[in-house]
C-alpha cells in the first residue's frame, strides 16, 4: 500500500510564476513578527482576475500562539474550573458546606483570604494545603490582572507551587489543565486545521488554519520581491494532498448544517426501534 504520509507537507516557494495559486503561503515581517496566511481563493479566481484583486486568505498561526490565545480566550473558563475545584476538595473536606458554595463565591474567599483567614474557616487544615490554596490564590490574581494578556508561554497558565510536598498534586491539576486545552487544539475539531511547520522554520512545531480567520485580502499588499519591506511574499506551497484535505474540511465547516436535540433524539427512536422488532 501507497505511504501517503509524505504527500502532506508543505514545500518552499520556487518562484518560478510570478503569480499565487490556491495553497500559496505568504508571509510579511513588521517589526519582529511574522503574519502569515494561506490564499484558499481558486485558481481560476486568481489567474481570471474574478476577484477584482482580491482574494480569499486564512490565518497561518504557530500551534504554540494558537495555544496561548486559545487558553486566553473560551478554555480559561473550563481551566479556572479545574483550579477552582482543587481548592474546593480542600475546602470541603473540612468544612462540607462549601459543596454549596458557588464558583463566584469560592473565587472571592480565595483571593481576599490569607493563611489565617483559612484556618478559621477550615478548622485543621494542615500547611500543605494552606500553602496549596497559596498558588491558587497566585494563579487566580495572575488572570484577575491584565498582565495575562502579555503571557507569552502557555506554561504561564500551569499552576505553579514551591512546596515539592505538593508536586505530585500540582501535577495532576496541570495534566487536567492541559487535557482542557488539547480538546480544543486537536485535528478532529472542525473549525481548523493543523499544518506541519513551514520549509526553514525552525522555532514551531507545526501550524493552525483557523478557518474563522476568512478575509479578502488585496493584491496591492503582496510583493514577489523578497527585498520589499512591509509587503506580502510568497514563502511556501502546500502539496496537493494536503491543500484539498484542508479546503474539504473549511468547506464542510462553513456548509454544515446543525440538527435539533429533538431530531436527534428522533433519530436514535427509529434505530432503537427498529433494534427491538429484529426477530
Amino acid at each position: 500500500m501507497e505511504d501517503r504520509k509524505h504527500r502532506f507537507g508543505i514545500d518552499p516557494y520556487r518562484g518560478q510564476l510570478t503569480t499565487i495559486w490556491q495553497g500559496t503561503v505568504i508571509c510579511k515581517k513588521e517589526k519582529s513578527q511574522l503574519h502569515r496566511r494561506m490564499v484558499v481563493s481558486a485558481d481560476c479566481d486568481l489567474t481570471d482576475e474574478k476577484g477584482h484583486q482580491e482574494f480569499f486568505v486564512l490565518d497561518v498561526v504557530p500551534i504554540e500562539e494558537f495555544a496561548i490565545h486559545t487558553a486566553r480566550g473560551a478554555a480559561l473558563i473550563e481551566i479556572k474550573k479545574i483550579v477552582l475545584q482543587s481548592a474546593r476538595e480542600i475546602a470541603v473536606a473540612k468544612q462540607p458546606n462549601f459543596a454549596s458554595v458557588s464558583d463566584e463565591v469560592l473565587n472571592e474567599w480565595i483571593l481576599n483570604g490569607d493563611s489565617s483567614r483559612w484556618a478559621i474557616d477550615l478548622p485543621g487544615i494542615h500547611s500543605n494545603e494552606k500553602d496549596l490554596l497559596e498558588s491558587i490564590k497566585k494563579w487566580l490574581s495572575r488572570r484577575e490582572s491584565s498582565s495575562v494578556d502579555c503571557a507569552t508561554d502557555f506554561s504561564d497558565f500551569l499552576l505553579k507551587c514551591d512546596n515539592l510536598q505538593l508536586s505530585g498534586k500540582v501535577d495532576g491539576i496541570n495534566k487536567k489543565i492541559k487535557k482542557e486545552l488539547q480538546s480544543r487544539l486537536l485535528s478532529t475539531r472542525v473549525d481548523h486545521y493543523i499544518l506541519p511547520a513551514l520549509p526553514g522554520e525552525f522555532e514551531t512545531l507545526g501550524h493552525v488554519v483557523p478557518f474563522k480567520s476568512l478575509k479578502l485580502m488585496s493584491k496591492v499588499e503582496l510583493s514577489f520581491d523578497a527585498k520589499e519591506v512591509g509587503m506580502f511574499i510568497p514563502v511556501a506551497t502546500c502539496r496537493p494532498v494536503l491543500l484539498q484535505s484542508l479546503i474539504q474540511k473549511m468547506t464542510n465547516y462553513f456548509a454544515r448544517i446543525g440538527l435539533t436535540d429533538s431530531f436527534k433524539d428522533e433519530q436514535e427512536t427509529i434505530v432503537k426501534t427498529m433494534m427491538e422488532i429484529l426477530k
